[in-house]
């Protein structure tokens, strides 16, 4: 078993050094990086990924192999550069001359070797077409793992590269709270800093094909008045098939199984949890970015600085209120009862409107802004590097969802806007 890591970051370390820790040495891991413009060698990769944690420092030296994805900026900087030497019209005859299947198999040193397991941790903005590049290595008995702020990505995904459910891979969604900054990276090293313990938490797409396996029987195998703490997911489902349905040995099946045993095996605080149970989760940490990452990208101050501002309060206040309102909208619409069992939970989610209610969300706002103080904001360094921002995946979902379930979100909606003003205001940077 091979699993990629597409985006090694600060989580993307985070997560490759754990799991490579976790694997057996018998499993590969490969970590997919982006060349950088005219600096970037071979010999640089990455060697080893070192986390440190409460002052302890930990390395995972070897172990991995590098391959490499260029952006669209990339490749045109290096085309023109081409044509300055003469060799530019080779390059173009050569790139129309491929399919684009054969462009995306030759992503990275593996070329058209399937890709199993895909770990994505790159930024929203990057990943449809971080995917895109791998596409031609990914199919219907791959696994692909979204480990990103935000929401929508999935959506996309499957919209624009996977359309059709019989060709589809596996997915999963993840979130997390765990909190890291990039110290080091060097050729030597993707040196990280654990600075915030946390959890990790994910849940498995249902089953795209006709004669669906149903990944969570097991939660629901049991008296029903087993309480929801109790139960428990089992990989059996993954593994076995529900009467009439295909044999346990279904190649679509192996990667999403041992993707999920891997997941389960890091030293994450790592939990499998029903879809319903994550979709809440998704919706509390949209909620909070959608307040903190676009006010302190717009100020350029840290979290903490936001508990000082009376307007900074207000404007975090009426966030949750209007997200709040959209996401009761939206599992009333969806559950067709008062609500309760958010997205077609039932049990699972009992209590969802609780976690997603105005209060909640300002009480967990403000708990994470004490909680991460200190930190700037991963939209305040893009903002700083006149890279791409991810405030759609954020706020914009947020506004999606409000235009769909006819909710206003006037402050969401500004917060945005006045985030993308000031960053239009930069030079040279792509938007889009």
């Amino acid at each position: 078993m091979r699993f990629h890591v597409l985006g090694v970051g600060s989580i993307g370390t985070l997560v490759a050094h754990h799991l490579r820790r976790a694997i057996p040495e018998s499993d590969h891991l490969s970590l997919i990086i982006r060349k950088g413009r005219t600096s970037f060698k071979p010999e640089d990769a990455p060697r080893s990924l070192v986390v440190e944690f409460e002052g302890i420092r930990s390395q995972v030296k070897g172990g991995f192999q590098t391959e490499y994805a260029e952006t669209n900026g990339e490749a045109m900087f290096q085309l023109v550069q081409s044509f300055k030497q003469g060799t530019g019209r080779k390059q173009v005859e050569k790139k129309n001359g491929l399919s684009d299947g054969e462009k995306d198999a030759g992503l990275g040193k593996g070329g058209g070797e399937p890709i199993e397991s895909l770990i994505v941790a790159t930024k929203a903005t990057r990943t449809l077409q971080a995917i895109r590049q791998c596409s031609g290595r990914l199919g219907p008995n791959s696994t692909i793992v979204f480990l990103q702020n935000g929401m929508g990505l999935y959506e996309s995904v499957v919209e624009n590269l996977f359309p059709h459910p019989d060709e589809r891979p596996n997915f999963i969604l993840a979130t997390t709270t765990h909190g890291a900054w990039k110290k080091r990276d060097i050729s030597t090293s993707h040196h990280v800093v654990h600075a915030g313990n946390g959890e990790f938490h994910f849940a498995i797409v249902p089953d795209s094909r006709s004669g669906q396996r149903d990944f969570e029987r097991s939660f629901w195998a049991v008296p029903p008045d087993t309480p929801i703490e109790k139960r428990k997911l089992s990989l059996g489902d993954i593994e076995d098939d529900p009467p009439s349905a295909r044999t346990a040995d279904d190649p679509k099946y192996i990667s999403l199984r041992k993707t999920v045993a891997a997941l389960l095996s890091l030293d994450l605080n790592t939990k499998w949890i029903p879809m319903a149970q994550l979709q809440i989760k998704l919706r509390q940490k949209l909620a909070i970015n959608s307040g903190i990452n676009p006010l302190t990208a717009l100020v350029g101050c840290r979290n903490g600085d936001l508990l000082g501002s009376a307007y900074s309060k207000g404007i975090i206040r009426s966030i949750c209120q209007e997200a709040s309102s959209v996401f009761r909208e939206a599992s009333l619409q969806s559950d067709g009862t008062n609500g309760e069992s958010v997205f077609g939970g039932g049990m699972a989610a009992a209590g969802g409107l609780q976690a997603l209610s105005a209060d909640t969300l300002e009480n967990e706002t403000f708990r994470v802004i004490k909680n991460t103080g200190a930190n700037y904001s991963s939209m305040v360094l893009d903002m700083e590097r006149g890279q791409a921002l991810e405030v759609d995946y954020m706020n914009g979902y947020l506004s999606r969802m409000g235009v769909a379930y006819q909710v206003p979100t006037p402050t969401v909606d500004a917060l945005r806007r006045a985030v993308l003003l000031k960053a239009s205001l930069r030079r040279n940077v792509d938007l889009l």
